[in-house]
């Protein structure tokens, strides 16, 4: 997180430039311009990709530097093969006075420039006696690769090169052997791999349409692809799926089909490293896929018995209630049973003694008739 202290004394510079850092295997430097960048005005319509920026939402005027509004912009000064995309934290000023844009997406050009930030706040706003103090976080810069592939022509379709920030050798084809496209990328430089090394590789495809600045960019499933390679004649290759039917290509209102036949796939590059005496077979990464796949399976298997476990525990649970219904039925009934059986009982004691008396009455009768 570099940060600096800008000292402007009496006079107000067009155009501030701090020292240069490093980040992501590129050298930077940050430019402020106070009063708004007049060179940029010119490229007022490049895209961002895009930004969560406090207030990074400015006008077209503000963006071309003519409201005195100042605007920072990151600056790459190495690395000029390729495009990168680059996220980082700017903040100005310091204490009360201090303004944060938040994370901030951008695209750096082959020309080292970026689209820049352009807080709605003035020069007088951020800056105290003179002095603006300014705050850089880098989080991420990824090289990136655009490459026309030849989707639509003769049944052997050609091969687009490519390279990775390393600058090795990349091949990228179109399949379209499928109901869906599928893009063959091949390491081409992979016999220069040094012996005794491993080269891992990390990357994430995309299929691009439209022109700036109404670019739609659709991610490959899967993504982000990784492998090792190590030092091989030729490699096979690697296969990346697409959501992008071989009956759209073929159709000639496709958007993602150029008018030469070609669709534009981006490939970013995350991570590139170089492994030392690392013993490694090309076979040995299907256990971790398989470790991978296997680990998915135990949790989908894992959520399908909770969810069982949960159907069994509500089964329980309406089987206790049933059963403690039943319960109370045969309690309420046992307890008219023998409430029935006490009014009998007590029917029983009485009658005996009217048999008694009736029968004192008649042998009464029958003595009296004898006398």
């Amino acid at each position: 997180m570099p940060s600096g202290v800008f000292a402007t004394g009496q006079s107000k510079p067009n155009k501030l430039e701090t020292n240069y850092f490093t980040f992501g295997g590129f050298d930077w430097n940050l430019v402020v311009y106070p009063s708004g960048n007049k060179e940029a005005s010119s490229d007022s319509s490049r895209l961002a990709l895009g930004s969560s920026a406090e207030g990074s939402s400015s006008s077209s005027s503000d963006r071309s530097g003519s409201s005195n509004r100042l605007s920072v912009h990151l600056v790459r000064l190495t690395g000029f093969d390729h495009q990168c995309r680059v996220r980082y934290i700017v903040s100005l000023g310091d204490g009360d006075r201090c303004i944060e844009s938040g994370p901030i997406e951008d695209l750096s050009d082959v020309q080292g420039r970026g689209y820049g930030w352009q807080p709605r706040c003035r020069w007088s706003d951020v800056a105290h006696k003179g002095v603006l103090r300014l705050t850089l976080e880098m989080l991420e810069a990824r090289t990136i690769s655009e490459v026309l592939v030849q989707a639509l022509g003769s049944a052997s379709l050609p091969a687009a090169p490519c390279y990775d920030k390393d600058k090795q050798a990349w091949a990228i084809r179109a399949d379209l052997h499928s109901d869906t496209v599928r893009l063959h990328l091949v390491y081409k430089d992979i016999h220069n791999v040094p012996r005794n090394h491993l080269r891992f590789v990390s990357w994430t495809a995309y299929l691009i349409h439209g022109e700036e600045p109404n670019v739609e960019i659709v991610s490959l499933p899967g993504a982000p692809f990784s492998r090792y390679y190590a030092q091989e004649p030729v490699d096979e290759g690697i296969i990346m799926e697409t959501s992008l039917g071989v009956n759209e290509v073929k159709d000639e209102s496709c958007p993602f089909v150029t008018d030469k036949g070609q669709i534009r796939v981006r490939i970013e590059w995350n991570e590139s490293h170089l492994l030392f005496q690392a013993t490694y077979h090309k076979y040995d990464d299907v256990c971790r896929v398989h470790n991978q796949q296997m680990r998915r399976e135990i949790a989908v298997l894992q959520a399908e018995n909770y969810s069982l476990e949960r159907q069994l525990f509500s089964y329980q649970k309406s089987l206790a209630y049933a059963q403690a219904q039943q319960q109370q039925q045969q309690q309420q009934q046992q307890q008219q049973q023998q409430s029935q059986q006490s009014s009998q009982s007590s029917h029983h004691h009485h009658s005996p003694s009217n048999q008694q008396s009736s029968h004192l009455e008649r042998s009464a009768s029958t003595d009296t008739e004898y006398a």
